[in-house]
Parts: C-alpha cells; sequence; structure tokens
C-alpha cells in the first residue's frame, strides 16, 4: 500500500502496546459505582460526533483498536462518514482542541446485522470506522485497546466509560466517567431478555446491589483489566441505558467478532 517498512514498524509497535494506561491506577481507586475517569486512564475511548445541518453534536462512544480503526456499533453506520468525527485523548469535552479531532473516509457494518423491529433486538450489532490519517499513539493520552482471544471467557467484573451523565442528578455530560459493573451470568441474561439474548454474539452486564446509573454510552466500550493489559470485551448494543439495580443492558460480544475485525484491519 506504499508505506514505509518504518511505518509499518511503528504501527506494529504500537498494537503491541495497546491495552496499556497513560496513568497509574491503585487498585483501590477502582472503585464499584461511578467517578469521573483520570487522564490517561482509557486511552482508547473515543467521543463521536455527527452532524446535524451546520454544527456537529455529541453521539456516542467508540474505541480505537489499530492506528486507523475504531470499532463501534451500527448506530454511526447510517451517518456518511464525511458527516462524523471523532475527538480522542481528551477527558473533558468542553476542553477539546481541533488538534484532538480525528475523521473517516469508511464505516463497515457487520454484513449480518440485523434489527428485528418487533422484538426490539439488534443482531451482529459491530461496526468498523476507518479514520483518513493514521492516529499518533502518545505514551500518555491515546492508545489503542488490545482485541481479546476469540472464545475467551470473561472475568466477573468490567470497566464501562462514557459521557452520558447529562441524564443523572449531580453530573456534568462534558467528563468522561467510569464504573465497574457485574457480567451476569449467561443464564440469567437469557431468562431476563429471553429470545433477545443470543449467547454466543452478546454479554449482559450492569450493577449489583446499587442505585442506577446512567454511564454507558451506545457504541462505547466496555473492558477489562488482566495483568495490566485492557482488553476490549464488549460494546454497548441495547437496553436501557440508565441501568437501574440488578438489571443489565446488552453488549456485542466482542471475542466472537476478533476475526471479522482483523480481516478488515488487514486489508
Amino acid at each position: 500500500d506504499g508505506r514505509s517498512s518504518a511505518a509499518e514498524d511503528n504501527e506494529q509497535e504500537s498494537i503491541k502496546q495497546c491495552g496499556v494506561l497513560g496513568c497509574h491506577i491503585l487498585v483501590e481507586a477502582r472503585l464499584l459505582g461511578g467517578r469521573r475517569a483520570i487522564s490517561g486512564e482509557f486511552p482508547w475511548q473515543v467521543a463521536l460526533y455527527s452532524k446535524t445541518e451546520s454544527e456537529f453534536e455529541y453521539s456516542c462512544g467508540g474505541a480505537i483498536v489499530a492506528p486507523q480503526w475504531l470499532v463501534n456499533n451500527f448506530s454511526q453506520s447510517r451517518t456518511e462518514p464525511e458527516d462524523l468525527k471523532g475527538v480522542i485523548g481528551v477527558n473533558d469535552l468542553a476542553s477539546a482542541q481541533t488538534s484532538d479531532e480525528i475523521f473517516f473516509d469508511k464505516v463497515i457494518v457487520h454484513e449480518n446485522y440485523t434489527f428485528e423491529t418487533n422484538r426490539e433486538m439488534l443482531m451482529d450489532d459491530i461496526a468498523l470506522l476507518h479514520v483518513t490519517k493514521p492516529i499518533h499513539f502518545s505514551s500518555q493520552l491515546i492508545n489503542a485497546v488490545c482485541l481479546p482471544q476469540k472464545g475467551k471467557k470473561s472475568l466477573k467484573k468490567a470497566d464501562v466509560t462514557g459521557w452520558i451523565n447529562a441524564k443523572q442528578k449531580g453530573f456534568s455530560r462534558n467528563f468522561l466517567r467510569k464504573a465497574v459493573i457485574s457480567l451476569f451470568p449467561e443464564k440469567e441474561c437469557a431468562r431476563r431478555f429471553k429470545t433477545k439474548f443470543h449467547v454466543d454474539a452478546m454479554l449482559c452486564a450492569g450493577f449489583r446491589n446499587q442505585k442506577s446509573m446512567c454511564i454507558a454510552d451506545i457504541g462505547g466500550p466496555l473492558t477489562q483489566l488482566r495483568r495490566n493489559v485492557n482488553y476490549l470485551i464488549g460494546i454497548a448494543s441495547f437496553g436501557n441505558t440508565c441501568v437501574g439495580k440488578n438489571y443489565p443492558r446488552i453488549y456485542t460480544r466482542v471475542s466472537n467478532y476478533v476475526d471479522w475485525i482483523n480481516s478488515h484491519i488487514a486489508k
């Protein structure tokens, strides 16, 4: 594709270092419930904006998985790539500069994506956004999150991040927030969501024994820390964004789509 070997080496080096935080987080700081994210704590987090008439408005979340690729869900695929932009490397959206913006030239939706209106269910709800220029991975604020191993079982807890807290009293939408939530057992997910839940393609996660919170942007990442490396295990798909006590929402199970993601990134 005309790239120099040095550029390819740099890209490979960036990918090798995926999932590494740009700051040091004490174990004690990874509390249940929500709090503001620390600068560099989630360097793969992207705020996506879509153009409405003459201006861009905040739309949803996404995650960097390679220098020119983001993972998201179907929500942005109905928008032309030139009508999208992303903001990376910042937690406070009000402080974002032009230099923090990225733009797109391609959106790839999973070929088997379906939305069943009568059941309010999404299947294969995953998409890739191609960035016009490679993202420079700094050591502190910008990095890719790692993809999980295909078929890898998830741990019982995961980090959910987003800017959706505007609906919750006392929170500012401008600041990225995070919370530790519980992955519900597959049998419980199937019981709660019935035919809407497909175990191979979905996870369900939410708060156990806590008040409800509005934190997971549609398309936003659900990540897990394993041996100091963060892996993208889920993408917020459907269900109530303001999840209540013991009531989960559905996430696309990323481990089921690793081959699909890699096949497009490799092209």
